[in-house]
């Protein structure tokens, strides 16, 4: 089987789990997405790389903003029809955090998230973020470990949690940088600029309702990159707004994004359009 990926993030590495991926399987990444004649094959899996909604084709993809689909991985899994208790939970525990969505109570460190984004810092190149992604979630899923709680110490993820934790050293330090402000409409908007994982849960336990990331060089090769996340105020108009001076964002209601080849924008224009239209 053909699957073809963008990028290699818990969303899209659980849902190629949900369809079975194999190492005898044919990855593509696709950097601005899958080419047509891949997403009209249904032969072909298309995870979070075009075809929103249309899972028919073997599509899986939620960023269409005109549209309201689920993760990848939540696709995927009611396309199966699993309804595997195990595999249903840590479909769940996914989708809340691509969604970014609050997991009450919180989870003690290290959790999934923290696990799954130690190792995006050890592994670089996209393919070995991709495996040793699905490595973990299959574990979780072999091991029966319940994504809500605490990951278990294991050898192997040893390397992983490190990393996290001097990613978590570098947030607190940025976040002595980091600035607030308030809108209009009055909601109160966080900035920050780092390279950590994190900064978005950080600064709503600061009381930022929306949060404005900042990354100079993410991903292989780096690109300059703006995450806007909220846990309440809805961001999908702001999708058109940024559209006009920047095609190629993209979205949904809780956090939407920059363009995939990185984005031109200023900090002051970020601001000026986020305050502007909350």
């Amino acid at each position: 089987m053909k699957f073809v990926i963008q990028k290699p993030d818990m969303d899209t590495c659980l849902a190629a789990v949900v369809l079975g991926v194999a190492l005898s399987d044919k990855i593509e990444i696709a950097g601005t997405g899958a080419f047509a004649a891949d997403l009209e094959n249904p032969m072909v899996c298309c995870i979070e790389a075009g075809g929103s909604g249309q899972v028919e084709q073997n599509n899986f993809d939620h960023h269409d903003p005109k549209r309201n689909d689920p993760p990848a991985c939540l696709q995927a899994y009611a396309q199966q029809n699993c309804f595997d208790a195990n595999k249903g939970r840590l479909v769940q525990y996914v989708s809340m955090v691509d969604l970014a969505q609050p997991i009450e109570p919180p989870i003690e460190f290290p959790s999934l998230s923290n696990l799954f984004s130690g190792m995006m810092l050890v592994h670089q190149a996209p393919l070995d973020r991709f495996w040793a992604g699905v490595d973990i979630l299959q574990t979780v899923l072999d091991e029966k470990i319940d994504p809500f709680q605490p990951m278990p110490q294991k050898h192997a993820w040893n390397a992983y949690l490190s990393a996290k934790v001097k990613n978590q050293q570098q947030l607190a330090r940025d976040l002595t940088r980091s600035a607030a402000y308030v809108s209009p409409g009055g909601v109160k908007v966080g900035f920050i600029q780092t390279r950590a994982f994190g900064g978005s849960n950080a600064l709503y336990n600061m009381g930022c309702a929306v949060v404005i990331q900042y990354n100079p060089a993410f991903g292989q090769p780096p690109v300059a990159k703006f995450t806007v996340s909220s846990n309440g105020p809805s961001l999908a108009h702001l999708i058109d707004e940024f559209q006009k001076l920047e095609p190629g964002w993209g979205g949904r209601s809780a956090i939407i994004g920059s363009p995939f080849q990185g984005s031109k924008l200023s900090r002051e224009q970020m601001l000026a359009v986020v305050l502007k239209n909350l």
